[in-house]
């Protein structure tokens, strides 16, 4: 094992790397965090660097080149940001132990996450797409849409000293019982800051100044837009650059737990009315809506699945077939026996009033709260 190197999602997916450059591996701690590890033990995914490939020019092409296949083999050929590839995976094997192998370097491992979510899955876990934390001596799950407030749910507790578990996605024990994290960076956009100004402070100088300066820029650019279709694209570019990454131990410090029991599901939401409101939902009924929230996160790799199928109608990965009915399984294991609030909010919206409403639907408390505006981002 010389040539390996390892990433652990806690005791759940064990990812091994071989013959990786050193630009490989930086790929990978991009896409899993600062999951490395001792080489050790069984891996679940194995991922071979540098092996040779067939020629593109021996490949049938499925659709605008995305995938190809030949006699033996399926191989992915656009990665991360439409970049060209060529990476080939077993979709069979899809939820079992598995080999990629990358024809060269690649910047980021096409469906890796997915395939270790799914691999989870697999081995009895529930992968949720949610963010978690210890406040006030309960562990929180926050869930729903991508895009819903699970991450400004988040950053209203870490103003108020939260223990962190994790952000983006939770990994559930399949009655639920145990719940942990990926201390994955998490992403800050301007507006956020708006109303944390104890967050905008844990920020380093250049980080404050580049979202200062995309301000700026947006706005300057924003108001010429109208003389110029490529000033409108410019604007709408510089808009969606304005956010950092920024680690959990930088938000939170240490106050991190390794893993936590949910006690509480929020169940977030945004609405088209201005106020917050917090009321009590059945957790079945957050279960039953988030299956398909589940299968939208997996939508991806299920057209690569496909794919694969067209090429090898024959070949058939079990796990994929049967997704929507493990995944709602899987969900009411884990989610159906917690008490449960549902949180409407609007958008853009306010973590620190967030915060405020979800705290009194842990005591069970029904509350509309009037929505105030945010600060401009632009004060900062």
């Amino acid at each position: 094992m010389g040539d390996s190197i390892d990433f652990q999602l806690d005791d759940i997916v064990r990812v091994r790397l071989h013959r990786a450059s050193a630009r490989d591996e930086a790929a990978v701690g991009r896409q899993l965090g600062r999951l490395r590890v001792p080489v050790g033990g069984e891996a679940d995914i194995h991922i071979r660097f540098g092996e040779q490939l067939p020629s593109r020019s021996t490949l049938r092409y499925l659709g605008d080149g995305e995938f190809a296949y030949d006699e033996s083999a399926f191989y992915v050929l656009r990665g991360k940001q439409k970049s060209r590839v060529l990476v080939r995976i077993p979709m069979e094997a899809v939820g079992e132990p598995l080999e990629i192998v990358c024809g060269s370097a690649v910047p980021a491992v096409p469906y890796l996450l997915d395939l270790i979510n799914l691999r989870a899955l697999a081995k009895g876990y529930l992968p949720l797409h949610a963010s978690a934390v210890r406040a006030r001596g309960r562990d929180l799950l926050i869930t729903g849409w991508a895009k819903g407030g699970k991450t400004e749910s988040l950053l209203g507790y870490a103003e108020q000293g939260a223990l962190y578990i994790g952000d983006e996605w939770i990994y559930l024990t399949a009655d639920g019982s145990e719940m942990v994290g990926i201390p994955e960076p998490i992403r800050l956009w301007d507006w956020h800051l708006s109303s944390l100004p104890q967050i905008w402070g844990r920020l380093r100088s250049r980080e404050r100044l580049r979202l200062v300066g995309l301000r700026w820029a947006e706005s300057v650019a924003g108001a010429v837009a109208r003389r110029s279709s490529l000033l409108r694209r410019v604007s709408d570019l510089i808009h969606r650059q304005r956010y950092v990454q920024v680690s959990p131990e930088r938000l939170f410090g240490e106050a991190r737990c390794a893993r936590g029991a949910a006690e509480h599901l929020f169940f977030v939401v945004s609405h088209g009315a201005p106020d917050y409101t917090v009321r009590p939902i059945a957790a079945e009924r957050v279960a039953a809506q988030m299956r398909f929230s589940m299968l939208e996160e997996f939508s991806g790799v299920l057209a690569c699945y496909r794919s694969y199928r067209f090429a090898f109608p024959d070949r058939i990965s079990p796990l994929l077939e049967r997704l929507p009915e493990i995944v709602g399984v899987r969900l009411n294991q884990a989610l159906s026996h917690l008490p449960a609030s549902l949180v409407l909010h609007p958008y853009p919206v306010c973590p620190r009033t967030l915060r405020r409403v979800m705290d009194e639907g842990v005591v069970g408390v029904e509350r509309v709260v009037a929505s105030k505006p945010l600060a401009a981002a632009g004060s900062l």
